[in-house]
């Protein structure tokens, strides 16, 4: 039996709370309906004029009138022969009362006379709307009622006008909750049963981290209320708040005790109203400290983003190499029509101007300098050292300093261009190797979190005494902030795919002699490109249909159709999609075309004669002679070079 204690203002339903303690046993029910008259229930609101004859019952006189005469009270339908008690206004009773409690709620003793009488009281509950006054002896006894619960007055406004609606009415149980009313006898027997339930090591845990967490706060006096009390749980409300948590367990069907069973230490730890406040936090504290938590590949995660990041900037950006110090702009100003630099001559500080002139870097040249009211004079000669320049006068240009050298890395704003069904599959392809994979991890990961969380929420939730809901996140943190961090972990690893994933980095258009890269993407003509990186130029524009890009070329000694066409086949099986495939010889049309380009952009550097898929009847093709620029055709046996070309994928 453990005893309750109930603080709350008056109206606040607690004595109607004992009874219902009371309504949960088939020993108060009589033709089905519940009553408080049928014997083993007790119920008294205390004063100071309590006697012990109103708790205790009275003094049996016809024992007294014995020879030898008995002191003995008559206890049918009293205290010590209840087996549900609800004492009211506990602590307005005076101290012998108080102090006959003590052994019927410790022991469940009552001495009466000469005899010591068994109690078969199995609940005990009280109530006050204030705390027992100090120094007045009733800490032993306060020490007894080990759950201690705050009834405060309804705040839900749907429950409110229940509760003031309901037109008194009786107690009505269902069928199916008649079906569950115990026997006072079934709580003796399940005695036996939660002595045998574990304490886990997760409970103990719990326990002494409370403990530790109690000691701490006496120790730096913080929490102190205002009358100095320190926290104090006795070993034997420890003793009896475990066998609390076991009976939580007990109860609902469990052999060990869990966390949220631990949640209900806050309703046995404090002792005054400072503590109260105190305690929910405390316990919300260690219980998240202490939650549910599962192994995970964060940080290996982590690690494969910031490798994917690696790869994004390599595969889809330029790099950029140390870009040195840069002096920042001079200051130019307009004198008249004309640009000036506006300089500051040392020896006076007057202002000066020298016209900019063509050569940007000031050295050996001849520039005018320009008066403040505008006279002019000619050709003075300057000279520039660092962000300096001197001449005769000797006069400074207005700078300011250099800006920072920029480290080598990949810009942001530096995107590789791609032709546009080439980035399609490069990125089919990157995506693939690169993103999915860990997508599909993270993906697995939440997943799995989600489904250990469902597992361990449901003991959680059912549980028939704790507060659910409010216990139940905070046991499954753990869980949610591995699940939050792996949810930012995508949007970080969206992130990094969104930077290549957008087609702002595709080009639609091309100028001719573009150069095409063996990764898909594009320079601009006459860029500096190892000629090993190269698939081929742009060499043809303006019809779509024909528009080609493409250069290879070897000497073909005795011409044979099928072996060019061979060639092309083999040509770009090296490299990436689109261009692995589509090459084929030119007809000596294009062929023409390629050699007008060549002389609008000179960029081809083509020579020769160039073999074309252009037949004269049989046995002879047309040839294009690109040091003459004309077209002609000839017979087989001869060894000229071919030029394979591939349509634009757009």
């Amino acid at each position: 039996m453990k005893s309750i204690f109930f603080m709350g203002p008056p109206g606040t339903a607690k004595s109607m709370i004992s009874r219902r303690i009371a309504a949960a046993f088939k020993d108060f029910y009589k033709d089905g309906k519940f009553t408080t008259e049928n014997g083993g229930y007790f119920e008294y609101l205390m004063n100071k004029f309590s006697t012990p004859d109103e708790i205790c019952g009275p003094v049996d006189l016809s024992a007294l009138n014995e020879k030898p005469s008995r002191y003995n009270r008559q206890t049918e339908g009293y205290l010590p022969s209840a087996k549900v008690a609800f004492l009211d206004e506990i602590w307005k009773s005076g101290p012998a009362i108080l102090n006959t409690l003590l052994t019927i709620i410790n022991e469940k003793k009552f001495h009466n006379g000469k005899n010591v009488e068994k109690v078969p009281l199995v609940s005990l509950s009280s109530a006050s709307n204030e705390l027992p006054e100090k120094n007045r002896g009733l800490e032993a006894l306060w020490d007894r009622f080990i759950l201690r619960v705050f009834v405060n007055p309804v705040t839900n406004e749907d429950d409110f006008f229940k509760v003031v609606d309901d037109g008194n009415k009786e107690l009505v149980l269902t069928d199916e909750q008649k079906s569950a009313l115990l026997e006072i006898s079934d709580v003796e027997k399940w005695q036996g049963e939660i002595n045998k339930v574990v304490l886990s090591d997760e409970a103990k845990a719990v326990i002494t981290a409370i403990r530790q967490e109690l000691t701490m706060l006496n120790a730096d006096g913080k929490h102190k209320s205002e009358d100095g009390e320190n926290y104090y749980v006795s070993d034997r409300r420890w003793k009896k708040i475990v066998h609390i948590l076991k009976t939580s367990a007990f109860l609902n069907g469990r052999d060990s005790v869990d966390l949220m069973d631990c949640s209900l230490i806050e309703y046995a730890i404090w002792n005054t109203d400072k503590q109260h406040d105190e305690v929910g936090g405390i316990v919300e504290k260690i219980l998240k400290q202490n939650g549910i938590g599962k192994s995970t590949a964060i940080g290996d995660i982590s690690d494969q983003i910031d490798e994917f990041k690696d790869s994004v900037d390599e595969k889809w950006f330029e790099f950029v190499d140390e870009v040195p110090a840069k002096p920042s702009e001079d200051k130019i100003v307009t004198i008249g029509n004309k640009k000036c630099y506006e300089c500051t001559r040392n020896s006076d500080g007057e202002t000066w101007y020298v016209g900019v002139g063509e050569r940007d870097n000031y050295s050996s040249s001849y520039h005018n300098i320009y008066r403040p009211n505008k006279e002019y004079y000619d050709y003075y000669s300057f000279t520039r050292t660092g962000d300096t320049i001197r001449c005769n006068w000797d006069f400074t240009v207005n700078k300011t300093k250099p800006v920072p050298a920029v480290p080598a890395h990949y810009d942001e704003n530096s995107q590789k261009l791609f032709e546009p069904v080439a980035k399609k599959t490069l990125m089919e392809a990157f995506d693939k190797e690169e993103y999915t994979p860990i997508v599909e991890q993270i993906d697995s990961e939440i997943a799995d979190l989600q489904n250990f969380r469902a597992e361990n929420e449901k003991p959680f939730t059912e549980n028939a005494f704790a507060n659910a809901s409010r216990y139940s996140p905070i046991l499954l943190n753990k869980i949610d902030e591995s699940i939050k961090i792996l949810e930012d972990k995508k949007l970080k690893l969206k992130e990094q795919h969104e930077r290549y994933a957008s087609d702002s980095n595709v080009k639609s258009d091309f100028d001719l002699c573009d150069i095409i890269l063996k990764n898909g993407t594009f320079k601009k003509a006459k860029s500096k490109v190892a000629e090993s990186d190269i698939i081929a130029k742009v060499c043809m524009k303006g019809d779509t249909t024909d528009s080609a890009f493409g250069i290879a070329w070897e000497k073909f000694n005795d011409f044979d159709f099928k072996r060019a066409k061979k060639k092309a086949e083999e040509y770009g099986k090296d490299f990436s999609e689109p261009y692995n495939s589509g090459w084929m010889l030119p007809t000596i049309e294009q062929l023409k075309q390629i050699y007008e380009n060549s002389h609008e952009k000179n960029d081809f550097d083509l020579s020769g004669k160039y073999w074309s898929s252009s037949t004269k009847g049989k046995g002879a093709a047309y040839y294009f002679d690109f040091d003459v620029g004309e077209a002609d055709y000839t017979t087989l046996d001869h060894e000229f070079n071919i030029l394979l070309i591939r349509k634009l994928a757009l």
